[in-house]
């Protein structure tokens, strides 16, 4: 069972969520944020739900990620749809937008990317250009 609280108010307008393991990525070895953990994530398994649907339904403003050794920001983005319907996509966006931040204290090397990131990736930070 998942309890959802009411947090947002004048006070604390922001809801924030933090979780180890990315719905999304466009790293290299991108396939694992398409493993079974991934999708049971995002989308659940059985009677577990899924969180990117409660993520977006109850509100939820911006989601901070880890595991893969890499910065990315994503577009505000629900099941692999872009939300835009401003024309700037951060002004009360209608869907979460995800950071991959997993970089930190990392010692065994930096994730790469794909030549191609995933349509809904908004910035990513290569720390090591020198990878031919």
């Amino acid at each position: 069972m998942i309890v959802v609280f009411k947090f947002r108010s004048r006070t604390r307008p922001w809801i924030v969520t933090f979780q180890h393991r990315p719905f999304y990525c466009s790293n290299e070895n991108s396939k694992e944020c398409s493993a079974f953990e991934n999708r049971l994530i995002r989308k659940g398994f059985l009677t577990m739900p899924g969180l990117e649907d409660l993520y977006t339904k109850h509100g939820v403003d911006m989601g901070f990620w880890g595991h893969e050794h890499s910065y990315e920001r994503f577009l505000p983005v629900n099941n692999r749809v872009i939300y835009n319907e401003t024309g700037n996509p951060y002004d009360n966006a209608a869907a979460p937008i995800y950071i991959i931040s997993g970089s930190a204290g990392c010692h065994s090397g930096h994730a790469w990317f794909d030549k191609k990131p995933v349509p809904f990736n908004a910035s990513s930070l290569r720390l090591n250009p020198s990878k031919s």
